[in-house]
């Protein structure tokens, strides 16, 4: 079976389940878990990226807050050539669209380049926190 066919079958299969905030998760990843709890979920790379088995996801880059909370996740998900490229694009947007976009705790974020689409999802909530941390280690700079 072709990567990008293996991979739009897993998100079909996640598509049900993946419309609730709480549920959102990515091969067993959440938003909020620890970079411990991400280590022991997916495979770090020496590159700082990680991969995770039987998935055809690419490029996975979680990011952390003050907390060493995951509050984005960023990966890119293989076009194929099974279908017209430009098909597969817009199927790809359109499911991750389907998956998580409906959730308003998270901002979801899609791009296209050659041969792949880059998937961004976002934590509002933990955005929010972390940029209101970082706010006020900076208020310092304003005061006499």
């Amino acid at each position: 079976m072709k990567t990008a066919l293996r991979f739009l079958l897993v998100f079909m299969i996640l598509l049900p389940t993946a419309s609730v905030a709480a549920d959102f998760s990515l091969f067993g990843v959440k938003m909020g878990m620890t970079k411990e709890e991400i280590n022991n979920t997916w495979t770090k790379l020496e590159s700082g990226e990680y991969v995770i088995e039987n998935s055809a996801l690419f490029n996975i880059q979680p990011e952390f807050d003050h907390r060493n909370r995951l509050y984005k996740v960023i990966f890119s998900a293989p076009v194929g050539d099974q279908y017209p490229g430009h098909l597969v694009t817009t199927a790809l947007q359109k499911l991750v669209q389907d998956l998580w976009a409906s959730d308003r705790t998270l901002s979801v974020g899609t791009r296209s380049g050659r041969g792949m689409v880059e998937i961004t999802i976002t934590s509002k909530k933990l955005l929010d926190d972390y940029v209101t941390h970082i706010k006020a280690q900076l208020s310092t700079l304003f005061k006499p």
